[in-house]
């Protein structure tokens, strides 16, 4: 007799996931997943290149330098993340203190301002083990919603191989810890689906509200609760409230554990959401719904899992949500199908779009391909004479198909990224190529070159030249060179006696909206008619990673 899904917790993993064999292929999956995510763990280190891990990384060394616990920033939010960092930072700076290695905490703050890689490599190990935690719930909800053993593997495969998680597998980001906590919350849901206990619907709660203190689009999961509230209680969502409202006590209760300044400085907070929300973005500005939709599909789902883990989505999915699949023995599956889809509506309804935001959507999406090629391997089966042998191979089949696109993508990028980065190439272009004591006019996305080799400029907000200025020990460029007045481009870089321009890829995003920005790329192609290319770089995949970068002369 098969044991009921309320004890099913009890048992090793082993036997969860159908016995030895099936949790030495899980074990080999998620150190398979470990080692994508370590591969390149420090891609650029010393420099920095990802232009938003910086806000976490900075926030939680402010906080260690001052003593205050207020991050003084909430846009994401990242309030988890950033007293994680703070956490593991603190014990990297006392490790160092007791080793000798440092003698006090000035010299630990200059240490901090100098040179961080030990300290973002530590940050980073921490968010990769959260990425392989994400494989293993994934693997966790494919058991729970009824996956044979097959379905589970094949689930956490594409999850622990997919190129979006990959990709973004130890980057200091929030997207990783809210991606975990929005798994623990749908878990939690999909349990009380089939056994409502009030102890499921707190525990759902507050795995939300610190998904919530990672990142703010978390709070769509509360869908989940909801739904899977409205199943146990047959579609009488009113009986029996008061466990909803308990649910969102807990979750407002560990969202204040893990944020208290949303709650205590909620002027600051509002200001902050209000600059994240804003409409329009560079490369980023969302045509509508459905053309967000579309561009989501080729950038996200395609890449993880092709054209036929999309259909596979969409069988799995139209079962779910038939009503003789909604409360199954093993599990809720149109828990899962309703709060991914829920979330997808959500984010394809902004005005940008962002791959990364797609992260705490993917593994939901993923278990349910494997579940669909599960359910086609079964009705195979059924239908056939040999079953089991047809079945197996029905679903080793699907299987293949699945991962050898998926794997061929994210093995490309992964070589590209230990190939090198573009703006590393040009960093030792310049380097090996330019004079000592060159006037360098820099553009972000471009290399960070030490400082005191060069003089380093940058065009600001306002469109003056100004020098590049922080204390880190590579500079870090953030001007744009298409500000520059359009008719006195020229007259400004050689007033400024600049020896060579450092271009980033803000003249092909420019370009690609020339409607929008025709000033700035008038700029762009002025320098570029009259100065000469002498050094230029691109990323291709299987070779190498990063963003289009060119050196000119001015002469």
């Amino acid at each position: 007799m098969t044991a009921p899904p309320a004890r099913a917790g009890r048992a090793s993993l082993a036997t969860r996931l159908g016995g030895r064999p099936a949790g030495i292929a899980l074990a080999g999956i998620l150190a398979l997943a470990a080692a994508l995510r370590l591969a390149a763990i420090g891609y650029d280190l010393p420099f920095f290149y990802d232009p938003d891990e910086w806000v976490f990384i900075f926030r939680a060394g402010r906080i260690l330098a001052t003593g205050d616990p207020d991050p003084g920033w909430y846009g994401h939010p990242g309030q988890f993340t950033i007293y994680l960092n703070a956490l593991v930072f603190a014990g990297l700076a006392l490790a160092a203190l007791v080793t000798g290695a440092v003698d006090g905490a000035g010299e630990v703050v200059a240490w901090f301002e100098q040179d961080r890689s030990a300290f973002v490599l530590a940050g980073r190990l921490v968010v990769a083990a959260f990425s392989v935690a994400i494989v293993a719930l994934s693997a966790g909800l494919s058991r729970r919603l009824g996956g044979g053993a097959g379905t589970v593997a094949l689930a956490a495969l594409l999850v622990a191989i997919a190129p979006l998680l990959v990709d973004f597998g130890f980057l200091i980001r929030p997207d990783n810890q809210m991606t975990v906590f929005a798994l623990l919350a749908v878990l939690a849901a999909v349990r009380l689906a089939t056994a409502p206990r009030p102890g499921l619907y707190l525990a759902a709660g507050a795995a939300l509200g610190v998904a919530v203190s990672c990142k703010y689009p978390a709070v769509v999961f509360a869908v989940a609760i909801v739904a899977a509230h409205a199943f146990a209680e047959e579609g009488r969502v009113w009986r029996r409230a008061h466990r909803l409202a308990a649910a969102g006590a807990a979750s407002l209760a560990a969202c204040f554990v893990t944020a208290p300044f949303l709650f205590l400085e909620f002027g600051a907070v509002l200001a902050d959401v209000g600059h994240e929300a804003r409409d329009y973005h560079l490369s980023a500005a969302s045509a509508g719904p459905l053309s967000a939709l579309a561009w989501y599909g080729r950038t996200v789902f395609l890449p993880a899992g092709g054209p036929l883990g999309l259909a596979l989505f969409c069988v799995a999915a139209a079962g779910a949500v038939a009503r003789r699949d909604r409360v199954r023995r093993d599990g809720a599956r149109g828990v899962v199908v309703v709060a991914a889809l829920a979330y997808l509506a959500f984010i394809v309804s902004l005005p940008l779009q962002w791959e990364r935001w797609l992260i705490p959507l993917l593994p939901l999406y993923l278990v349910v391909v494997a579940l669909g090629a599960g359910d086609v391997a079964r009705a195979a089966a059924a239908r056939w004479r040999a079953r089991r042998r047809a079945g197996v191979g029905v679903m080793v089949g699907l299987g293949l198909l699945l991962v050898a696109p998926t794997g061929w993508i994210t093995a490309g990028d992964l070589v590209a990224e230990l190939r090198g980065q573009t703006r590393t190439e040009t960093w030792r272009y310049l380097m090996e190529e330019v004079p000592q004591g060159s006037r360098l006019l820099m553009e972000r996305y471009t290399a960070q070159p030490p400082r005191g080799r060069f003089a380093l400029f940058e065009v600001d907000e306002a469109g003056a030249i100004v020098p590049v200025d922080g204390p880190e020990r590579f500079a870090v460029p953030q001007g744009v060179t298409g500000r520059l007045p359009p008719g006195g481009a020229v007259a400004a870089i050689e007033a400024a006696e600049i020896d060579y321009l450092v271009l980033g890829d803000d003249y092909a995003r420019r370009k690609a909206e020339p409607a929008r920005h025709a000033d700035a790329v008038a700029v762009y192609e002025t320098l570029l008619d009259r100065y000469p290319t002498v050094f230029a770089t691109e990323p291709r995949r299987w070779v190498r990673a990063g963003r289009e970068n060119r050196v000119l002369r001015v002469e």
